[in-house]
């Protein structure tokens, strides 16, 4: 009887000993989530795909917005022979 109710102590000690650490793990994961989410989510793209569907003033617009947010851009034009497109370099 005594054997048992030092058990039942024990197993109830180590959920709780184990409930605290998980609540703080949880806290920081969901806090870290977060902050990704917001990284993810503000993230611009780092290139920008100009087609030879695109007018001059589309082509121009396009540059102008990318370079609002990538102050250090550089602009490398070459011509794809591939007829589906699909390969960048």
């Amino acid at each position: 009887m005594v054997q048992d109710i030092l058990l039942l102590l024990f197993i109830l000690c180590f959920l709780a000993l184990g409930f605290w650490p998980m609540k703080f793990l949880d806290r920081f994961l969901e806090k870290n989530n977060r902050i990704s989410g917001q990284k993810e989510q503000t993230c611009e793209p780092s290139c920008i795909l100009l087609t030879e569907d695109m007018t001059d003033e589309e082509v121009s617009a396009e540059i102008r917005c990318y370079r609002k947010t990538h102050r250090h851009a550089k602009i490398l034009l070459y011509e794809n022979h591939e007829a589906n497109g699909s390969r960048l370099f």
